[in-house]
């Protein structure tokens, strides 16, 4: 089932749910289109599909392109086992700043997203990926908080 953004940007809070893989290219791809510059983008990246699924690769990577035409600032989280390949892309991108996470402590088949009162949680499964979309002023901040605790933690 896929909702749009677009059908609730004047609610101060709701939940969606987007599934499969054109599930996710909806949900980011409209998800870019709030960025402005105003606040930083945080991101725990999920690891294994960056380096296997092309898909999944080229949509994040068109996200980025974006994000840096609207000078929109970048934090992310990486697995360190990623640093050369992926790691690299997004070190060199304008407004990013990269962290990794211990290659043995930072498996997830998740991944977590965060901009201004939108939290996005991406679980991929190779069969549907899910991705639950929630606005909410007090869930972004609470998840700020605990992006930061594990930023002041992690490798540059």
């Amino acid at each position: 089932k896929e909702i749009s953004i677009k059908k609730y940007p004047e609610q101060k809070e709701y939940t969606c749910i987007y599934t499969g893989i054109s599930g996710f290219k909806q949900v980011f791809n409209e998800f870019v289109n709030i960025y402005d510059g105003t606040d930083e983008i945080l991101v725990i990246e999920f690891s294994e599909e960056i380096e296997t699924s092309q898909t999944v690769k080229n949509t994040i990577l068109n996200i980025a392109k974006k994000r840096v035409e609207t000078k929109t600032n970048l934090r992310i989280l990486i697995n360190e086992k990623l640093r050369e390949n992926y790691g690299k892309i997004r070190e060199k991108e304008k407004y990013s700043q990269v962290r990794y996470l211990k290659k043995n402590e930072a498996t997830f088949s998740t991944g977590l997203s965060i901009y201004k009162d939108y939290v996005i949680q991406h679980i991929w499964d190779k069969k549907e990926p899910k991705i639950y979309l929630i606005k909410n002023k007090e869930i972004a901040n609470s998840h700020k908080k605990y992006f930061n605790l594990i930023w002041n933690n992690a490798k540059k």
